[in-house]
């Protein structure tokens, strides 16, 4: 209540404007052509205000076995004041942006020949700064404004200005002959502000075939099932530039110079170290794919396999390339290589019950795996415990990841007779630097030391990743009543209780309510070990759960106008809806939350129901 009386407060405003807008041609002399010119403009500027005055709180002596009942009684200083920071601050802010976009496309058909060819030029820009200043110690209480506080303190910090750009070049040529045999050729040249002049520009080309087996006479003729078929085939080279501006350049931070007798100079702090030579990371992708419909279209079959190499790939080589005395990070190097690989199937059907209800089911299944090739890595890290973990070169990550390394369990000491059993064997033997006691979680010394420590942590699972992910549609619709529902469900691998949720509940600690069933005398068979166990909050393959989840994340039910009456009052659209997201879990192997949020202790994901109207006249 007194941080609230103190008048405390932190606001933010902020406001945009927004242009899109294009212009397009289509010359009478030459059919088929069209140039067309888009441009987009974003403009945000924002500021805000935060005042942390201090505050005095009033103390009252505490009782209770852990001292956190308050009692009536005050404390021999019965006051005492909460900095809170005792701070004003004032920050403004602005960016913009800008895509420019020009086109000229040409399509043409003579006879069984249709071909149409596409220029495309683009440019982007964008820019941005903003700072905050502040003073601290308020010398007129309850005034929020900067003459209340301290002059000599006041302080102007510069979050740097920021800027980017890119330019593109794109060559598109489509052919087919009697809509039956396809080819898509594309070339992109793109230019990145990220990388330097030397090495800004990069050429991507792609190439695309098709195949529509169901036009082919010999198909029409003998298979009467299939209403398409087709088959295609694609391979290309990507780029990225998703790194920080301006790694190619010297930076440097103000800072505190050399001591010259008894005064100190300014100086400046190098903070990165140089990479004049990166370029793009680079990607090259393969895709084969066929597509077909049944049943008079209503029964739609698609299946991908793909593949993609990443080479050039954006890599720390600080962790090689640079010893600890430089103290300062290195530009990131086009090193890395990794492949990925994976498989879609998608199978929908749409049908109608009768005149008025009809129904819809989308079904998508994915399956996916990858293998580093090449990276830098540390050779402190080598022979390690977690060595595959820290240099996975060759390893996939689908079981070579941090979470999979732990301890393997035993089992829970029940009773006076399993500790006496275990020290039988080896009355030297310890459990995380502690005799065995009874309620003790036991784990397997994987190293055959006679000891339980952090050198039997080893790969729990051969595999934790999902095997297959689906996706679901359903949907339903009765007249201009619609309800549609998406669903996902994940299947296999393996979860872990999370770091937070495995911390034991302490009298300033609270915990997930499973410890309540933790070991006891009375409760000799609790499924979890005892609160003080050592290592019972470390990473172990008792704390995995199943990694099947399945969930409804959102539905949607809309009421559209029926045609006549839309027609009769000239309402050209009118649907009123309403929709809910992150509804609920059908299945969730965690009993203390939700499977989105990150551990015990983050806030978690909401569930939102919203109210729509669209109405145009």
């Amino acid at each position: 209540q007194a941080l609230f009386d103190s008048g405390d407060y932190e606001r933010s405003n902020a406001q945009g404007l927004s242009l899109n807008t294009s212009f397009e041609y289509k010359p009478n002399f030459l059919k088929g052509l069209t140039a067309k010119v888009q441009f987009g403009k974003f403009n945000r500027s924002s500021d805000s205000k935060q005042y942390f005055p201090s505050y005095t709180v009033y103390n009252f002596i505490r009782s209770g076995q852990n001292g956190l009942l308050y009692t009536n009684t005050p404390t021999t200083s019965p006051r005492s004041t909460i900095a809170n920071s005792n701070r004003i601050a004032q920050g403004t802010g602005f960016s913009k942006s800008y895509q420019l976009i020009g086109s000229l496309a040409y399509a043409k058909k003579i006879k069984k020949h249709d071909f149409d060819v596409l220029i495309l030029g683009e440019q982007t820009e964008s820019s941005g700064d903003s700072y905050l200043t502040y003073r601290d110690g308020q010398q007129i209480p309850d005034v929020d404004q900067f003459f209340a506080f301290n002059a000599a303190t006041t302080t102007i910090q510069l979050d740097g200005a920021r800027e980017a750009g890119k330019r593109s070049y794109l060559g598109r040529f489509n052919y087919s002959y009697n809509d039956r045999y396809i080819l898509e050729a594309v070339a992109r040249y793109d230019g990145s502000a990220n990388f330097p002049p030397s090495s800004r520009w990069g050429l991507f080309p792609s190439v695309g075939l098709g195949w529509r087996v169901s036009e082919e006479p010999f198909f029409k003729e003998h298979v009467k099932f299939v209403n398409s078929l087709k088959i295609r085939a694609n391979v290309g080279l990507v780029g990225d530039d998703r790194v920080q501006s301006y790694q190619y350049l010297a930076r440097f931070t103000q800072t505190t110079g050399m001591l010259f007798g008894s005064s100190v100079t300014n100086g400046l702090d190098p903070n990165i170290y140089p990479n004049p030579n990166i370029s793009w990371e680079k990607a090259f992708t393969q895709n084969y794919g066929v597509d077909a419909t049944f049943l008079n279209s209503k029964l739609t079959f698609a299946m991908d396999i793909w593949h993609r190499r990443t080479y050039d790939g954006f890599d720390n080589y600080s962790v090689v390339g640079l010893p600890f005395t430089v103290g300062i990070a290195s530009g990131l190097r086009n090193y890395g290589i990794q492949n990925n690989w994976g498989s879609e199937f998608s199978v929908g059907y749409r049908g109608n019950i009768n005149k008025n209800w009809g129904f819809s089911l989308d079904a998508i299944a994915g399956t996916n795996g990858n293998q580093l090739i090449e990276s830098y890595y540390s050779l402190s890290r080598l022979g390690l415990v977690t060595e595959y973990a820290d240099v996975p070169i060759g390893k996939s990550s689908n079981t070579y990841t941090s979470s999979n390394y732990g301890y393997l369990t035993k089992g829970i000491l029940r009773t006076q007779a399993d500790v006496d059993a275990v020290l039988l064997k080896n009355p030297n033997y310890k459990i995380g630097g502690a005799k065995p006691q009874v309620g003790f979680m036991d784990y397997q010394d994987t190293n055959n030391d006679g000891v339980i420590d952090d050198k039997d942590i080893t790969v729990m699972f051969g595999n934790v990743a999902t095997k297959v992910s689906f996706g679901f549609t359903v949907g339903f619709s009765y007249k201009t009543l619609r309800l549609s529902t998406n669903a996902s469900l994940a299947l296999g691998g393996k979860k872990f209780v999370d770091a937070e949720a495995r911390k034991v509940p302490t009298t300033n600690q609270s915990a997930p309510s499973f410890w309540n069933d933790h070991w006891t005398p009375e409760n000799p068979n609790a499924k979890y070990p005892r609160a003080d166990a050592p290592l019972a909050r470390e990473n172990s393959d008792f704390w995995a759960v199943s990694g099947t989840i399945a969930r409804i994340n959102n539905m949607v039910l809309s009421y559209s106008l029926p045609k006549i009456i839309s027609e009769k009052y000239k309402i050209p659209e009118f649907r009123a809806y309403v929709t809910g997201t992150n509804l609920f879990n059908l299945y969730n192997p965690y009993d203390y939350k939700d499977p989105n949020t990150n551990n015990f202790a983050s806030y978690p994901t909401l569930r939102t129901i919203s109210l729509g109207l669209n109405i145009s006249l």
